[in-house]
Protein backbone atom coordinates (compact mmCIF):
# COMPACT_ATOMS: atom_id res chain seq x y z
CA UNK A 1 0.00 0.00 0.00
CA UNK A 2 1.48 3.37 -0.94
CA UNK A 3 1.99 5.55 2.14
CA UNK A 4 2.87 9.20 2.62
CA UNK A 5 2.90 11.27 5.79
CA UNK A 6 4.06 14.89 5.92
CA UNK A 7 5.56 15.99 9.23
CA UNK A 8 5.66 19.68 10.13
CA UNK A 9 8.73 20.72 12.09
CA UNK A 10 8.78 23.93 14.11
CA UNK A 11 12.01 24.91 15.83
CA UNK A 12 11.78 27.39 18.70
CA UNK A 13 13.84 30.57 18.69
CA UNK A 14 15.44 30.02 22.08
CA UNK A 15 15.40 28.01 25.28
CA UNK A 16 16.50 28.22 28.89
CA UNK A 17 18.95 25.68 30.30
CA UNK A 18 19.13 25.12 34.06
CA UNK A 19 22.47 23.58 34.96
CA UNK A 20 25.21 23.45 37.58
CA UNK A 21 28.63 24.82 36.67
CA UNK A 22 31.53 24.78 39.13
CA UNK A 23 29.13 24.12 42.01
CA UNK A 24 26.78 27.02 41.14
CA UNK A 25 23.25 26.71 39.84
CA UNK A 26 22.96 28.65 36.58
CA UNK A 27 20.19 29.59 34.22
CA UNK A 28 21.60 29.94 30.71
CA UNK A 29 19.76 31.50 27.79
CA UNK A 30 20.45 29.73 24.52
CA UNK A 31 19.42 30.48 20.93
CA UNK A 32 18.76 27.68 18.44
CA UNK A 33 20.95 27.85 15.35
CA UNK A 34 19.25 24.75 13.99
CA UNK A 35 18.01 21.26 14.79
CA UNK A 36 19.32 18.49 12.57
CA UNK A 37 17.61 15.16 11.87
CA UNK A 38 20.50 12.67 11.86
CA UNK A 39 18.53 9.46 11.31
CA UNK A 40 15.12 7.84 11.53
CA UNK A 41 15.24 4.31 12.93
CA UNK A 42 12.45 1.75 12.82
CA UNK A 43 11.00 2.50 9.39
CA UNK A 44 9.70 -0.66 7.75
CA UNK A 45 11.41 -1.78 4.53
CA UNK A 46 10.13 0.18 1.56
CA UNK A 47 9.48 3.42 3.45
CA UNK A 48 11.94 6.30 3.32
CA UNK A 49 12.41 9.69 4.97
CA UNK A 50 13.20 13.00 3.23
CA UNK A 51 13.48 16.57 4.53
CA UNK A 52 12.84 20.02 3.15
CA UNK A 53 15.53 21.44 3.36
CA UNK A 54 17.47 18.50 1.89
CA UNK A 55 20.22 18.59 4.54
CA UNK A 56 17.60 18.04 7.31
CA UNK A 57 18.81 21.15 9.20
CA UNK A 58 15.84 23.15 10.44
CA UNK A 59 16.74 26.72 11.46
CA UNK A 60 15.80 28.22 14.81
CA UNK A 61 12.54 30.18 14.87
CA UNK A 62 11.50 28.61 11.58
CA UNK A 63 9.19 25.94 10.18
CA UNK A 64 10.08 23.12 7.79
CA UNK A 65 8.74 19.75 6.81
CA UNK A 66 9.73 16.17 6.24
CA UNK A 67 7.94 13.27 4.60
CA UNK A 68 7.80 9.54 5.20
CA UNK A 69 6.77 7.79 2.00
CA UNK A 70 6.97 4.56 0.07
CA UNK A 71 5.30 1.15 -0.17
CA UNK A 72 5.65 -1.66 2.34
CA UNK A 73 4.00 -4.90 3.36
CA UNK A 74 5.71 -5.35 6.75
CA UNK A 75 2.68 -5.98 8.96
CA UNK A 76 3.02 -4.84 12.57
CA UNK A 77 3.68 -1.84 14.75
CA UNK A 78 6.83 0.05 13.83
CA UNK A 79 8.08 2.33 16.60
CA UNK A 80 10.06 5.19 15.07
CA UNK A 81 13.10 6.78 16.67
CA UNK A 82 14.16 10.17 15.34
CA UNK A 83 17.84 10.85 16.13
CA UNK A 84 18.20 14.63 16.43
CA UNK A 85 20.92 17.09 17.37
CA UNK A 86 20.20 20.63 18.53
CA UNK A 87 22.85 23.23 17.71
CA UNK A 88 22.63 26.20 20.06
CA UNK A 89 24.56 29.30 21.07
CA UNK A 90 24.51 29.98 24.79
CA UNK A 91 25.49 33.03 26.82
CA UNK A 92 27.39 31.50 29.75
CA UNK A 93 28.32 33.81 32.64
CA UNK A 94 32.10 34.36 32.85
CA UNK A 95 32.67 32.31 29.68
CA UNK A 96 30.75 34.32 27.09
CA UNK A 97 29.07 32.93 24.00
CA UNK A 98 29.55 29.16 23.62
CA UNK A 99 28.25 26.79 20.94
CA UNK A 100 26.36 23.80 22.33
CA UNK A 101 25.51 20.62 20.45
CA UNK A 102 22.89 18.54 22.23
CA UNK A 103 21.76 15.09 20.99
CA UNK A 104 18.11 14.21 21.45
CA UNK A 105 16.00 11.12 20.69
CA UNK A 106 12.33 11.58 19.81
CA UNK A 107 10.38 8.34 20.17
CA UNK A 108 6.72 9.36 20.16
CA UNK A 109 5.80 8.25 16.62
CA UNK A 110 4.75 4.88 15.23
CA UNK A 111 3.39 3.41 12.03
CA UNK A 112 0.92 0.52 12.29
CA UNK A 113 0.57 -1.67 9.20
CA UNK A 114 -2.40 -4.03 9.32
CA UNK A 115 -2.78 -7.36 7.56
CA UNK A 116 -5.05 -6.86 4.56
CA UNK A 117 -7.27 -9.63 5.98
CA UNK A 118 -7.92 -7.81 9.28
CA UNK A 119 -11.41 -6.31 9.74
CA UNK A 120 -9.93 -2.98 10.93
CA UNK A 121 -8.02 -2.57 7.71
CA UNK A 122 -10.86 -2.00 5.30
CA UNK A 123 -8.50 -2.91 2.47
CA UNK A 124 -6.14 0.04 3.01
CA UNK A 125 -3.39 -1.69 4.99
CA UNK A 126 -2.19 1.22 7.15
CA UNK A 127 -4.02 2.29 10.26
CA UNK A 128 -4.41 6.04 10.71
CA UNK A 129 -4.26 7.27 14.29
CA UNK A 130 -5.25 10.81 15.16
CA UNK A 131 -4.55 11.78 18.74
CA UNK A 132 -4.97 15.51 18.21
CA UNK A 133 -5.88 17.79 15.38
CA UNK A 134 -5.34 21.45 14.70
CA UNK A 135 -8.34 23.43 13.61
CA UNK A 136 -8.01 26.87 12.03
CA UNK A 137 -10.98 29.14 11.70
CA UNK A 138 -10.82 32.16 9.43
CA UNK A 139 -11.43 34.99 9.35
CA UNK A 140 -10.59 35.37 12.99
CA UNK A 141 -12.52 36.95 14.61
CA UNK A 142 -15.57 35.98 12.57
CA UNK A 143 -18.87 37.82 12.68
CA UNK A 144 -21.37 35.91 10.53
CA UNK A 145 -19.47 33.24 8.57
CA UNK A 146 -16.32 31.29 9.36
CA UNK A 147 -14.41 28.67 7.38
CA UNK A 148 -12.92 25.62 9.06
Amino acid sequence: VPYEQVISIKVPMDTVIDTTLMGQNLTINAVFDYIEVLDVEGLPNGLGFACNPNDCKFLGNDVGCAVISGTTSEVGTHELLFKLEAHLNAQVPLLGNLPLDQPYDLDSYRIIILDSESPECGGLGIETLTESATVKVFPNPATDIGTI
